[in-house]
């Protein structure tokens, strides 16, 4: 039978709050205050509750909703991590949490969330071990109520909410993810869903209409509105599998990388390859290469974020589990330069560097400059005259041009064969 951590409430004095800052953007309107606390396994908790709202300069298409929060800490002063908790319920919903798992301390799971006003009580109901019901704590004002718990690790079976009748109001499987012993791992029951083109709870009404490239829509057309940069793809034509725009990001508020991902099928791909075009003083963090470089190696094991995010495309469960390092990054070893060539891309003569990872040999990648952007093309088992003939087909990416409908259109088909495979509406 799965035992039951112990856990102890209320031991000591009350901790004082751990704070944290907000995201640009937001501010704190009511500080943190320490609503729950205690022991289990011996180790310190607590928890948080705060309220944020928009700041003056917040666009609200940048951020979720605002409002009242809860935050889980492990350890004096957050030694062990923790995380955020939501307190909105989606309509119809009597139940949500977020669930954290920690690699440092892997005996311990933390169930911390919010129910109805319709409920009455909820039970912990391992397959294996003994029921019991979790208390349900009044929050702060302006809080829904609040619970936690912290199941046996690894036991299997339900949570479960239920009326003042004893009507079942809604069951969660309990759940269970590995962590690696340097990192630690989070997901949630019934997260809050919201609308994407229009103000978040929380944040005042916006009755603007905005224009392609602009405020909530500044995502259409794959970025071209706000790039600062020109933006480059093979033609979808000129690929037998699917492709879509496979994410951007921003820093200090800029937008400095936009790239697109080619793959065999959706879902379970085993080969293809990423188009990463970057502000040339920004991402992705490769450094500048050149002939001269052939046969470099430099000891940095670790991925920039976009070769993660190709690699993890492909990478089962178990093998990035064995690159993981202590720190819960995955090593891929040395980066070696292995070749140089010089070649036409999209009418500008090029010189293109070769880079492979010693412990990822499936991964190679290109890098080279086109005025004013930083290319690179990840490949994932493709061989580096794969990745050159695709770079050689790179166009420009414009407004209002064929290629950017046919763009539109290949996403389109992806995101159907993502639904035909995976039971989307």
């Amino acid at each position: 039978m799965a035992r039951w951590p112990t856990v102890v409430e209320r031991e000591g004095h009350r901790p004082g709050p751990t704070g944290g800052a907000v995201d640009p953007g937001l501010v704190v309107a009511r500080p943190s205050e320490v609503v729950a606390w205690g022991s289990v396994e011996g180790v310190p908790w607590q928890i948080e509750a705060f309220v944020t709202a928009p700041g003056a300069e917040g666009k609200w298409w940048e951020h979720g909703p605002v409002g009242p929060g809860l935050e889980f800490a492990l350890g004096e002063n957050d030694r062990f991590g923790g995380g955020e908790a939501g307190t909105r319920l989606n309509e119809g919903t009597h139940l949500t949490a977020s669930i954290m798992f920690f690699g440092s301390k892997p005996e311990i799971v933390a169930w911390v969330g919010v129910v109805s006003d319709e409920v009455s009580r909820v039970e912990v109901r391992p397959d294996d071990s003994e029921v019991r019901t979790v208390e349900l704590l009044p929050g702060p004002a302006d809080f829904p109520r609040l619970f936690w718990f912290f199941p046996p690790r690894g036991a299997r079976g339900s949570v479960v909410a239920y009326s003042a009748d004893g009507d079942e109001l809604q069951r969660e499987e309990l759940i269970e993810i590995d962590a690696h012993p340097r990192s630690n791992a989070g997901t949630s029951v019934n997260p809050f869903a919201y609308y994407g083109d229009r103000p978040p709870p929380g944040w005042p009404d916006d009755p603007t209409e905005y224009a392609a490239g602009e405020g909530p829509r500044h995502a259409d057309d794959f970025h071209l509105h706000e790039a600062t940069f020109p933006i480059y793809v093979v033609p979808p034509d000129r690929w037998d599998g699917y492709t879509w725009g496979s994410g951007s990001g921003s820093s200090d508020g800029r937008l400095d990388h936009v790239g697109f991902v080619y793959i065999d099928e959706v879902g379970a791909p085993r080969f293809g390859f990423e188009v990463i075009n970057a502000h040339p003083t920004g991402r992705p963090s490769t450094r500048h290469l050149d002939p001269t470089d052939v046969d470099a190696r430099w000891l940095d094991p670790y991925l920039s974020d976009d070769e993660f995010a190709i690699a993890a495309r492909f990478l089962p469960a178990e093998e990035r589990d064995r690159l993981m390092d202590d720190f819960g990054r995955v090593d891929v070893g040395a980066t070696r330069v292995v070749r140089t060539v010089e070649m036409d891309v999209a009418g500008h003569r090029v010189i293109a560097v070769g880079r492979t990872f010693d412990r990822l040999p499936s991964l190679r990648s290109l890098v080279f400059d086109l005025p004013g952007v930083r290319m690179v093309v990840d490949g994932w088992e493709l061989t580096f005259d794969d990745l050159l003939r695709f770079a050689g087909l790179l166009e420009r990416l414009e407004l209002g041009s064929d290629l950017l409908d046919a763009m539109r259109s290949a996403g389109e088909r992806s995101s159907r064969r993502f639904d035909e495979r995976f039971g989307g509406p």
